[in-house]
């Protein structure tokens, strides 16, 4: 598979490490990873501590910071190519461009764009073609041969 969208997969899961393991199983080398999820250290997230909330969606799922899914990704050697966090306020117009704009750490959701870096097993020299070498002239030779004949 060339690329792999995990919409908020890994806040739902059982087992997040198992699905990251399955996704970098089933990706092509250098294929990509998209990754959604909710940022616990937001607005959103706060309300994750009101007890009255706990039950309802989104509230209910398990959220991970974004360096913890960097963590992950860097240890399953995925180049991330680009993350933000964002708000999305479904009551204002603009979606919260505000606070995306001035705190973007404190953005409801984070997305991450990442690339599978696959090692080769038998790593090869790069292949420079061979220059021919030339032997150079001594300094203060000259091509005369000073050798006397030997005759026995």
């Amino acid at each position: 598979m060339p690329a792999c969208l995990l919409a908020h997969t890994l806040a739902y899961a059982e087992d997040p490490h198992r699905i990251l393991r399955e996704v970098d199983r089933v990706l092509i080398d250098d294929g990509w990873l998209v990754i959604s999820s909710f940022n616990p250290l937001s607005l959103l997230g706060m309300g994750k501590m009101m007890p009255f909330f706990r039950k309802r969606q989104p509230y209910a799922s398990r959220m991970f910071t974004q360096m913890r899914l960097l963590d992950w990704l860097g240890l399953l050697n995925y180049e991330v190519m680009f993350k933000t966090r964002f708000q999305v306020l479904p009551w204002c117009q603009k979606g919260g461009k505000m606070l995306s704009t001035h705190l973007p750490a404190l953005g409801c959701m984070t997305v991450i764009v990442a690339r599978k870096r696959t090692l080769p097993l038998t790593p090869t020299a790069k292949k420079i073609p061979a220059r021919r070498q030339t032997i150079q002239q001594a300094v203060g030779a000259s091509s005369k041969s000073y050798r006397k004949d030997h005759k026995e």
